[in-house]
């Protein structure tokens, strides 16, 4: 029995039908190649680039070429013989390129390019879908979307506030009254701080002030300082009447006009309300310098310096809060699943497959690992609904990769092929495929792409821009060395999606600039979330015992993707070349921002520590090491059937591990890296990857 049937396929064949012809010269003798891309850890089918067809296969294509030219789409299908069914089934479909066609009296020779799933993955990988567009990129329409709304809770902030002016001179002082009253007060008798933005917040004040009080006459009684504080709310353009003493300090008259002087400033009870319209009021800071007139001139001339170094300024700051506000996003599964379909052509295909992604709202028996996660941008989060969430494949890919150590590939269950994104325990199975003895030409080698000197893992510094409590920020990237120094190698784990909860709440708190872009609108947010009832809330602390090193715990975002916990995730790739330094660490060396959290969830038994330079054995165990073997066997046709099942829940498939000997015993387990079939003789070249099971 052949293992291959050929056809051709061109629409101008009578009755549309796909016509068996002549297996193709150098089939034999090249064929199918079955490759593992280290990138992404699936299993990809590739055929040889080009083909010489004979006899009625070269009349056929050099028909469709004279009548119809280069851009014929001439389809060649492979069909294999399936030892277990006795059937024939379809193998492998592509497009037959006309331009690199060629004629002699004997063949027509040309390239064949897959035409599927991994040829779209390739072309497209970088293409941006709008998730709420009606058609696809080739325009067929699309389902409705599905999209999910969940309320965003308040992340506390510490905005800070200074004065525009404490390094100029106060200049004269007049009536406190005759400036607080009027509608615009004195301009170089005001200092005065803008708030950008509305939030609840007890505010408090620098706790010192360094300043020096010179006049023109020369007094001899003590003298009273007092600053107060006057708001001006934005909308009215009217000063309040309301003040607040932030200092009452006697100074004795024999430091007056004799340098600096140390101010303490109170702690006053100020606690402005969101309710009130705080965006864009002003606070005035007025001096009140009284003193007993008996042993001095008239006293109105007084004047009063500030200190202009760095730390003499006058500013507010205060934990501030906001309303909780509505957000709509497109959970994480539904946002695969649309790339897929809008970049595929395949508006209605079960395309996507994740049971790391999937939910019971997806038909799955569990919510996955990764399920809850809201994907949105910072439109979304302002809602500024005129744009749709933007991404492309390779963003989600990088996500995925980076944050939850996944990997994607190709699946066949049936006659469906679907992509597939799971932890590196799908494609690297704990479970034998087969046993292969006396192999010929057996060798071992190391694979140095695998052995990393460095590792820079998380989120790039988008998180950074706002300037609001950057230093608190956890969820930037972190920078590792390993102990090998023999190479230089660095592992980038890198997203450029953003995790950050001061991202997210400094996009909640420009909610109300609505006609003012920011850097953030068109970034792609993730957000995690858990069920709540029969709703998705925001998750928080809710499942730790330790959350400790940052601001406010109880108001966190994503603290269950910080990069130490990325790190260990994705220890089963890193660890591939460091199985001799288990007990040896990744050594810590950088953050941009906060490395001090500590936390722990709920059944574990120590703290994951951002700034730590974990030991190597504290990571997931790695699924395979850095030594590949390459060797020829021969296979009965029922084990080229396993190097040819994808379906995850056949018994035996190419995700698991093959144990082989150059003799009949002392065997050695491998993940396929590289197979080479010849259908000729069943024999065929292999690469396989040292598993560490």
């Amino acid at each position: 029995m052949k293992l291959y049937n050929f056809y051709i396929y061109h629409n101008s064949f009578a009755e549309q039908y796909w016509v068996k012809i002549q297996d193709p010269v150098g089939w034999n003798s090249l064929g199918k190649t079955i490759n593992r891309r280290m990138k992404w850890h699936g299993i990809f089918y590739e055929y040889t680039p080009k083909l010489k067809f004979v006899q009625d296969g070269r009349l056929l294509i050099q028909r469709v070429y004279e009548t119809y030219g280069v851009q014929a789409e001439l389809l060649l299908r492979i069909d294999a013989w399936d030892e277990l069914t006795r059937k024939y089934v379809r193998d492998f479909t592509g497009r037959l390129n006309l331009t690199t066609y060629s004629i002699d009296k004997d063949y027509v020779e040309l390239n064949v390019e897959p035409r599927g799933l991994l040829k779209t993955i390739e072309n497209r990988e970088d293409t941006k879908v709008n998730l709420e567009a009606s058609v696809t990129q080739n325009g067929s329409a699309l389902p409705a979307l599905s999209n999910t709304t969940v309320t965003l809770h308040s992340k506390t902030i510490i905005p800070e506030l200074a004065a525009n002016q404490l390094n100029e001179d106060a200049g004269e002082f007049y009536s406190y009254a005759d400036q607080v009253v009027t509608a615009d007060p004195i301009a170089d008798r005001k200092y005065f701080l803008k708030l950008n933005n509305s939030s609840n917040g007890t505010w408090a004040f620098n706790n010192r002030m360094r300043v020096k009080i010179t006049g023109l006459v020369s007094i001899n009684d003590d003298f009273l300082v007092e600053v107060v504080i006057a708001r001006r709310k934005g909308d009215t353009g009217v000063v309040s009447q309301s003040v607040t003493t932030v200092i009452n300090e006697t100074i004795p008259a024999n430091v007056y006009d004799s340098g600096w002087i140390d101010l303490t400033i109170l702690q006053p009870s100020f606690n402005p309300s969101y309710s009130d319209g705080l965006l864009g009021d002003e606070f005035y800071f007025f001096f009140k310098i009284t003193y007993d007139m008996s042993g001095g001139g008239p006293g109105r001339a007084l004047y009063l310096d500030f200190d202009d170094t760095a730390d003499q300024r006058l500013f507010m700051q205060a934990d501030t809060s906001f309303p909780t506000t509505p957000a709509t996003g497109t959970l994480i599964f539904e946002t695969w699943q649309r790339v897929l379909r809008s970049i595929a052509d395949k508006p209605n295909d079960a395309i996507f497959f994740s049971s790391y992604y999937g939910r019971t709202e997806n038909g799955y028996a569990a919510d996955g690992a990764g399920s809850l996660r809201l994907m949105l941008t910072g439109n979304k989060i302002r809602e500024l609904n005129s744009k749709g969430v933007t991404v492309s494949l390779k963003q989600l890919m990088d996500f995925s990769m980076a944050v939850d150590g996944a990997g994607i590939g190709l699946e066949r269950v049936g006659t469906t092929e679907r992509v597939r994104v799971e932890p590196l325990t799908h494609w690297y199975r704990a479970q034998k495929m087969m046993r292969l003895t006396f192999v010929k030409d057996l060798q071992k080698e190391v694979i140095p792409e695998l052995i990393y000197s460095a590792v820079k893992i998380g989120y790039d510094n988008k998180a950074l821009n706002e300037q609001i409590n950057n230093l608190d920020e956890f969820n930037v990237f972190r920078e590792y060395t390993t102990p090998i120094s023999v190479v230089k190698n660095s592992l980038s784990l890198m997203t450029d999606i953003v995790t950050s909860g001061y991202t997210i709440e400094y996009l909640r708190r420009n909610r109300e600039a609505q006609t003012r872009d920011t850097e953030r609108d068109d970034d792609v947010i993730c957000v995690q979330l858990r069920r709540g009832g029969l709703s998705l809330i925001t998750d928080k602390n809710q499942d730790f015992t330790v959350l400790t090193g940052i601001l406010d715990a109880p108001t966190v975002y994503n603290a269950k993707l910080s990069p130490a916990r990325c790190l260990k995730r994705n220890g089963r790739l890193i660890g591939a070349g460091l199985q001799k330094n288990r007990t040896e660490s990744l050594r810590f060396n950088f953050a941009p921002a906060n490395a001090e959290m500590q936390s722990r969830l709920t059944g574990e038994s120590v703290n994951t520590i951002e700034n730590a330079s974990p030991v190597i054995s504290t990571l997931d165990k790695p699924l395979f090491l850095a030594e590949k073997y390459t060797f020829k066997a021969v296979l009965t046709r029922e084990q080229w059937k396993y190097l040819n099942t994808t379906d995850p829940d056949a018994p035996n498939n190419v995700w698991q591990y093959i144990e082989f000997s150059d003799t009949d015993q002392n065997f050695t387990k491998g993940y396929l890296l590289k197979a080479t079939p010849r259908p000729d003789s069943l024999e065929g070249e292999f690469e396989l990857i040292r598993a560490n099971v």
